[in-house]
């Protein structure tokens, strides 16, 4: 019954925009007068309807990912934020802290398994923790890991590129799999 009732709400979300399309198409008058069907709704009753598509989303892909990490037989760590993971090798020394210069070998993957990119393609990835606009779950990934420890996190789409992909290479709403191994952490202070 839950699963009805988010696509319901998807579904009547949906039903909307094409209704503004449609609505806005056939509205008469001057130029100056016309205005969109989405500039006549509230704007508290379109951020209502568009929270809600947002959580629907939002929990129909933990869905994904729990169904995910129950086939794999996954024990993962599940933080505040919906970043899971698990570190399989620890390393040794501090783990890494924001401003921390880490540098890491990876494989990223999509959840249904196609391989997007890795190290021995592209070579070590090289990032200052907590700045920049790389994916906010793999720069938490990194201060749960110390240099030479090996994890695999499972990273939400509002932790990595959103609802929109990055327009080439990750999909739309898509959950990242990173399997991370810490080559080197320099402080950078």
């Amino acid at each position: 019954m839950n699963n009805f009732l988010k696509g319901c709400g998807i579904r009547f979300l949906f039903f909307l925009l094409i209704w503004a399309s449609v609505v806005g198409c056939r509205n008469e008058g001057s130029e100056n007068e016309r205005t969109s069907p989405l500039q006549q709704i509230h704007p508290d009753t379109l951020a209502d309807y568009l929270d809600y598509a947002s959580r629907a989303l939002s929990e129909h892909e933990e869905e994904r990912i729990d169904q995910y990490v129950a086939r794999h037989e996954l024990n993962l760590i599940s933080t505040p934020s919906g970043l899971r993971y698990r570190v399989f090798v620890p390393g040794e020394g501090p783990n890494a802290q924001p401003g921390d210069l880490v540098v890491f070998n990876y494989s990223l993957r999509l959840i249904n398994g196609i391989l997007i990119t890795d190290s021995d393609k592209e070579g070590p990835m090289e990032i200052l923790v907590g700045k920049g606009e790389m994916v906010s779950g793999l720069h938490e990934l990194l201060q749960y890991m110390n240099r030479g420890a090996r994890a695999r996190a499972i990273i939400p789409s509002r932790l990595a590129y959103g609802f929109t992909g990055d327009q080439e290479r990750i999909p739309k709403g898509a959950t990242l799999i990173y399997d991370v191994e810490i080559l080197t952490i320099k402080q950078i202070h």
